[in-house]
């Protein structure tokens, strides 16, 4: 059987960057790196196919080679990207963007090792814990019913990109979490692999929101290009009485007096089309919170950049406790 052939194109190289255009043929070289396969006409190292991809986005050619005994060679495969990621894009080609170079951040692997079950014979007795002379006190005037007694923190992703994301407490109340960067206002598509997307934010630029559970979401931009911003402004919804601090680590909260911590934001996170990681800072500008890269002299970046906030709640504002970006 002859070796599986070699594939190679100067036009749509196999590199993991996005290249040329739909609609723009290029070449590809299929090579026979023994010698061994045949044409019909003569023996042949190498062969030139002109094909034009029809669509932007991922493609894969693949090919094989037959030998003089009429056995076939392995399949090869040349995965190539198409399109220049610079300008606005349909929310299906922002989609194949960032999955192609960050679907493992956008989908993290979820536990399901299995539960260790206690043993069968062994038991546990109840511990009352009520306090004696305890008497619960029921309000006549709050009727629980099924839904309330299942009721559940939520966080809404809102639906334009120039909104904001909501919590509803238990008892119903709304709140403001936190005031999206200044961007277009793109209204939210679902993908194809589940991602929400604002597309087209700012220049080259797009909000991505992944839903991590009923009261949490996790909110992302994708950087297509250098001309995209390398910083963004959050304004957390702050109550009468609360202040912004600046922590360890690349950290802020926001506290106070009567609720304790209600809001913190973790050291943010950006990852390059390479999988390399970029330094963020944040910095406190009055009540704003400024998010930005800030790569190392001399560090060269490979585009599209995943930038990850880190944005989050807790007890003070009643919602439970639960991400809004996710609280690494």
């Amino acid at each position: 059987m002859p070796a599986a052939p070699a594939l190679s194109s100067t036009t749509y190289p196999a590199d993991g960057r996005w290249h040329s255009d739909a609609g723009q043929a290029g070449t590809f070289k299929v090579t026979d790196p023994t010698g061994k396969a045949v044409h019909r006409h003569a023996h042949r190292r190498h062969g030139l196919l002109l094909l034009a991809p029809t669509t932007l986005g991922t493609h894969a050619l693949t090919a094989r080679v037959k030998g003089p005994n009429g056995a076939w060679s392995d399949w090869a495969i040349h995965t190539f990207r198409v399109g220049a990621i610079a300008g606005n894009f349909s929310t299906s080609f922002i989609n194949d963007i960032a999955e192609a170079h960050f679907s493992q951040t956008l989908h993290p692997p979820v536990d399901d090792a299995p539960i260790e079950e206690l043993p069968a014979d062994e038991a546990y007795p109840e511990e009352d814990d009520i306090p004696a002379g305890f008497v619960e006190q029921v309000d006549p005037e709050v009727v629980e019913t099924e839904d309330s007694a299942t009721a559940a923190p939520v966080a809404e992703l809102p639906e334009r990109a120039d909104q904001d994301v909501i919590g509803t407490s238990l008892d119903g109340s709304a709140q403001t979490l936190v005031n999206l960067p200044t961007g277009s206002a793109s209204p939210a598509e679902l993908s194809s692999t589940g991602l929400v997307i604002y597309p087209n934010t700012q220049t080259d630029a797009d909000t991505i929101a992944v839903r991590t559970g009923t009261n949490a979401v996790e909110l992302f931009h994708l950087l297509r290009s250098r001309n995209a911003p390398s910083s963004f402004t959050y304004r957390p919804a702050l109550r009468p009485g609360e202040v912004i601090t600046v922590g360890e680590d690349n950290t802020m909260m926001t506290s106070g007096l009567e609720r304790g911590l209600t809001t913190f934001v973790t050291a943010p996170l950006a990852l390059d089309a390479k999988g390399n990681t970029i330094p963020v800072s944040m910095t406190l500008s009055g009540n704003d919170i400024v998010v930005a890269l800030a790569p190392a002299e001399g560090q060269s970046i490979a585009y599209p950049v995943l930038l990850d906030p880190g944005y989050g709640y807790g007890y003070g504002y009643g919602y439970g406790y639960g991400s809004i970006t996710d609280a690494k």
